[in-house]
């Protein structure tokens, strides 16, 4: 949760790239499988749309892959440009 404006992130990992953070809202469509930035194992693309009307388009995509494993807001005063700023942890595992 957002600390200040109480607004709902989450981080998803994709397929095959195409890992985002989406900010969540009652009754919206976020599309998966219909639309997809990302590709399956094979290669082929899930979607042939990243992006379609009446679904919300992430706040942000990674291509390649980060493997996001976690998340926080950042609330401290010794880095004030960083107030309220996202921090997402990565998979370490290579």
């Amino acid at each position: 949760m957002h600390p200040q404006t109480g607004a709902i992130w989450e981080h998803e990992n994709g397929p095959n790239g195409g890992d985002e953070i989406n900010i969540l809202l009652p009754g919206r469509n976020y599309g998966w499988p219909l639309v997809s930035w990302g590709r399956t194992y094979e290669g082929p693309r899930v979607s042939q749309r990243p992006t379609q009307e009446g679904m919300e388009d992430p706040l942000l995509v990674w291509i390649p892959s980060i493997a996001p494993s976690g998340m926080t807001f950042y609330t401290g005063e010794r880095f004030p440009s960083l107030e309220g700023q996202s921090l997402r942890g990565r998979d370490a595992a290579r």
